[in-house]
């Protein structure tokens, strides 16, 4: 448990946390572990699941209308947060996740996280304003071009 709040205290969605945060959100996370090519979660399945990378990595991938392959939309890394659309926005996964390497994780189910939201508020702005830095530098640094297969507007 020592390394696993290590690793939550240095990562950027908890980093401004006290100890009694760390230890709010790891006393009620269950270690996961996959081996390479197992599927974490899948496209269209209605889970409340939220993981914390803590070893290996990730990928999302998503089918699109006009391609024969998924599309790859995003690659994890130990310190990210997979399936974290479960706490922004719950619903069916819009992506499926998949382990490129042996991954190990921490899992939530969204409602823990709810809970300690509602008694520190501060806990879900910052994690909400570090996701929306997150997928904002995606949009517009990485190499991806996802935004061409998306219309945008009405």
């Amino acid at each position: 448990m020592g390394d696993e709040k290590a690793l939550l205290q240095n990562s950027i969605y908890f980093l401004e946390f006290d100890d009694e945060v760390i230890d709010r959100f790891l006393s009620c996370a269950r270690h996961k572990s996959l081996p390479k090519g197992e599927i974490l979660f899948v496209e269209m399945a209605d889970e409340d699941d939220i993981y914390f990378l803590l070893e290996g990595e990730v990928k999302l991938e998503t089918m699109l209308a006009d391609e024969e392959h998924p599309k790859k939309v995003y690659m994890f890394k130990p310190g990210d947060l997979p399936g974290v659309s479960a706490f922004i926005s719950p619903g069916p996964r819009i992506v499926t996740a998949t382990a490129v390497t042996d991954i190990s994780l921490l899992c939530w189910k969204a409602n823990d996280w709810e809970k300690i939201c509602e008694d520190n508020p501060h806990v879900g702005f910052h994690i909400c304003r570090q996701i929306a830095k997150t997928l904002m530098h995606s949009l517009r640094f990485e190499e991806n071009d996802l935004l061409d297969h998306i219309e945008w507007g009405a």
